[in-house]
């Protein structure tokens, strides 16, 4: 999610509007909306969110939430709330812990909400506190504050060891059926601590793709991959190559699928032992696979030799490594590089106005909720970003932004 500042006001926005007709000065208008590649912005429409595809249950109902290397569905509620929460995922959250019973995370939009005092908490409540505090509870308790339920997870046995003792990177993304299907890429990816996942949402909001998050049958605990227990579950695993972790909920086919884009962390220099499960599992002899990894220093080239040598691949081009830094302009880039083809953005006179309004502190509610208007790829809405979107745009004044 973009962190959404207004601290520039009116002065900074002024400004920029002075840009704007510089910049534009030359160039002739051709109409209230164009389409842009996503090398300088986010698509409005995402691909399917991360998900095992292969769920008969999975309906727009369910949520999922993926961390600590574990996944869990959320049984959502039919209320405003959820409608506008959906319009924000697929989305990786950094929450913080509070009072050894719950995470919670401020959202930087104002969703709807309309708070109860539900007197008490149930292992598995995914609560609203206030307008845009997320909040996941992993023990029961009572408890005298209000908030807007959001839905349950049912099975919640392993929540609290998925979540830890401390903050948690958790990722939330909902489930599509299986015949929504629209795009012939697919991001499929292994994420521990979420390294990976952050490149992998990256990749599905520049293109669209369709994702699936490669959960292990057992999940990794951090005791599993503590790099110096020589006997740890995960030295075990790469010290024998013929391991072969279990996979929970294997995607049904990749058959529709003509490019899969693979992600994972690098563990020990090498691909974890768990993406080669997913390999041996499917046909990717007519695919391009492009595998592309996380990892602190270590470079990518012995999994790509791995992954070659391990079953026959249609074409397999150049990988990438990602530092746990990366941003999506350096996603973005990669893919050009590529030559993947990248979700096209339109924006109309209506967005050059409700960010405007925006900008200029006017109340906009819920409205904005999944609007993609960084345009500069900063984190923030600004000033800057209505210039950029009013140069795309070229709507006639009366229909455009509100002059400053």
């Amino acid at each position: 999610m973009k962190r959404s500042t207004r601290s520039a006001g009116a002065i900074a926005l002024s400004a920029a509007m002075l840009l704007c007709s510089a910049c534009g000065a030359s160039e002739e208008s051709t109409g209230s909306s164009v389409a842009v590649q996503s090398s300088t912005s986010e698509q409005i429409t995402t691909g399917a969110a991360a998900q095992p595809l292969t769920s008969e249950a999975a309906s727009a109902d369910v949520m999922t939430m993926n961390v600590g290397g574990s996944s869990f569905s959320v049984a959502l509620e039919d209320n405003e709330t959820v409608t506008a929460l959906k319009e924000l995922l697929p989305a990786n959250l950094d929450m913080s812990e509070l009072n050894g019973n719950e995470k919670y995370c401020y959202l930087d939009t104002e969703l709807p909400s309309a708070p109860e005092k539900v007197g008490s908490i149930a292992a598995g409540d995914v609560m609203l506190y206030g307008d845009n505090c997320l909040v996941v509870f992993y023990k029961s308790f009572k408890t005298s504050y209000s908030y807007t339920r959001i839905g349950h997870i049912d099975d919640n046995a392993e929540l609290e060891k998925a979540l830890g003792s401390g903050g948690a990177a958790v990722s939330f993304s909902l489930n599509e059926n299986e015949d929504t299907q629209e795009s012939d890429v697919l991001v499929a990816y292994f994420s521990r601590t979420g390294n990976t996942g952050k490149i992998a949402e990256y990749l599905i909001e520049l293109t669209g793709a369709d994702s699936y998050v490669i959960n292990a049958a057992v999940p990794y605990s951090d005791d599993d991959i503590k790099y110096q227990d020589s006997g740890c579950r995960a030295n075990k695993e790469q010290n024998d190559k013929s391991a072969r972790p279990e996979i929970a909920e294997p995607i049904a086919s990749i058959d529709s699928y003509d490019t899969i884009l693979l992600g994972y962390p690098i563990w020990w220099g090498e691909e974890p032992r768990i993406i080669d499960t997913f390999l041996e599992s499917y046909d990717f002899s007519d695919k391009t696979v492009i595998p592309f990894c996380t990892s602190a220093s270590s470079g990518i080239s012995a999994s790509e030799a791995n992954i070659k040598a391990l079953v026959p691949i249609g074409e397999q081009p150049g990988g990438r490594r990602f530092a746990a830094s990366a941003k999506k302009e350096d996603v973005s880039e990669w893919l050009d590089l590529l030559g993947v083809k990248k979700k096209i953005t339109e924006y109309t006179a209506q967005d050059l106005r409700a960010l405007s309004d925006f900008l200029l502190g006017k109340p906009v509610g819920a409205g904005l909720a999944g609007k993609q208007y960084d345009l500069d790829g900063d984190g923030a809405w600004t000033a800057f970003d209505l210039c950029l979107m009013r140069e795309l745009v070229k709507a006639p004044k009366s229909a455009g932004a509100e002059e400053i």
